[in-house]
């Protein structure tokens, strides 16, 4: 049952924070948005772009209870589609209906929206019938069930103005679009020029231009990777670390589940002197076909908090302690799935003897929703398999102590931060999680 400021702001419109949903740094970090609830698997408020009917899940938001967008949007719809409904307000009629009038009832657009009114002028003390559009009973279904009701006492002495439909068949016409003749159309844009621009800057910061020494761009799809050997090289290699960690095995196609697709990402790992360092591919899996509750549960991993940072870096400098850093290559690789998930297999990379199989996956991969949670989840237990304590503070700090030895772990997703105040302990630790 949604709660009382759930009710109460709903619909609302608010700001939330977009940048993780953005391209680049450029873009706008909140736009107006509609507040529609909260979401069910992870913690943020659902937000609603009314005009591409998306919807964005947000943890940082600004209410604005003073405006409320969709309501103005629906008012001018309604005026404007016809299968909405319209109220007494909207009713051809400029005047309020004297007590002798029966109640007329809300009517649907669809039955008026094409008729075009006219304005008749009255004399006092005229007796005139209300025509048949107006005269539905209450609560009654379609306009043939009753007869229409005449009015027969007099109506009031001022002149009164009545809008009746006079046709039925004719439509206003269509405004035409004004052309308008941009230079775009014309052909006649020409590119800015900024003479000494380059040479001032190759010459005094030679490293502001070593995007112009790169020629070649990253490709964005399979079929131009495995045209330069480079990238071929750098994908096999991929595919063996795959195989070698048991990724997946090959099964024949499940009826009742569903199959998530996959994708080659490339990126050109760049030297300061801009020239290229070396080609890295990824398989990444497609994690937005994935469904909540059939191919996921959880996705929420703790991340160590910034105070927990400080207060255990402040603790090595007054003590002295060696800090030593880590970063774990391809950490969500290691992590084991609890879920049957099932995924095509690699383009580029198909079992010329099992072309129809796909894969079925025991370690996640990049792009799953569950990937940050498998891979917390074994490092973790890891981690308490070999001594260490999870602090009930910070689940992301696990703590080894000791008589003699002393060591804090610190785990941000892929990076780990160990101090202590054995250095030969932390040597020991570090050779067996490369184990």
């Amino acid at each position: 049952m949604p709660s009382y400021f759930e009710l109460r702001t709903f619909g609302y419109a608010f700001y939330p924070y977009l940048r993780p949903y953005e391209n680049h740094k450029l873009a706008f970090r909140s736009k107006q948005y509609i507040f529609i609830g909260y979401s069910n698997q992870q913690k943020g408020y659902r937000c609603l772009n009314y005009s591409t009917t998306r919807v964005f899940i947000s943890k940082h938001v600004v209410f604005d209870e003073n405006t409320f967008p969709n309501l103005d949007r629906c008012q001018s719809s309604t005026s404007h589609t016809g299968n909405q409904f319209i109220g007494m307000s909207s009713l051809p009629l400029s005047f309020p209906l004297p007590s002798t009038v029966p109640n007329l009832n809300v009517l649907p657009v669809a039955s008026c929206s094409e008729l075009i009114p006219q304005t008749i002028i009255l004399p006092e003390h005229s007796t005139l019938p209300v025509p048949d559009i107006l005269t539905l009973p209450e609560h009654s279904v379609s306009p043939t069930t009753e007869p229409a009701l005449p009015v027969t006492s007099p109506l009031p002495t001022n002149n009164l103005q009545i809008n009746i439909p006079t046709d039925t068949h004719s439509k206003p016409s269509p405004i035409s679009p004004i052309e308008i003749l941009t230079r775009s159309k014309t052909g006649k844009i020409k590119a800015k020029e900024f003479p000494g621009f380059k040479t001032f800057f190759a010459t005094r910061h030679p490293l502001c231009v070593f995007s112009s020494i790169i020629i070649e761009s990253e490709p964005r799809c399979l079929t131009k990777a495995v045209t330069k050997l480079e990238w071929r090289t750098t994908m096999s290699c991929e595919f063996d670390a795959l195989m070698a960690n048991e990724t997946w095995s090959l099964c024949p196609r499940p009826l009742n589940k569903r199959v998530i697709r996959n994708k080659w990402v490339y990126k050109i790992k760049i030297h300061p002197d801009g020239h290229a360092e070396r080609y890295k591919a990824r398989l990444v899996a497609k994690g937005f076909d994935q469904i909540s509750g059939i191919d996921y549960y959880d996705t929420f991993s703790p991340v160590v908090k910034s105070t927990t940072i400080r207060l255990v870096l402040a603790l090595a400098v007054s003590l002295n302690w060696n800090i030593k850093q880590l970063d774990v290559s391809n950490a969500f690789l290691h992590g084991i799935l609890d879920e049957e998930v099932y995924m095509e297999q690699p383009k580029g990379y198909e079992d010329d003897n099992f072309p129809e199989h796909v894969c079925r996956l025991h370690k996640s991969l990049y792009g799953l929703k569950q990937a940050p949670k498998a891979w917390f989840q074994r490092l973790s237990q890891q981690l308490i398999g070999f001594g260490f304590l999870e602090s009930k503070m910070d689940y992301s700090l696990f703590t080894y102590i000791t008589n003699t030895i002393r060591i804090f772990v610190l785990v941000y997703v892929d990076d780990i931060i160990i101090t202590g105040s054995n250095r030969e302990a932390i040597h020991h630790f570090i050779d067996k999680l490369k184990t």
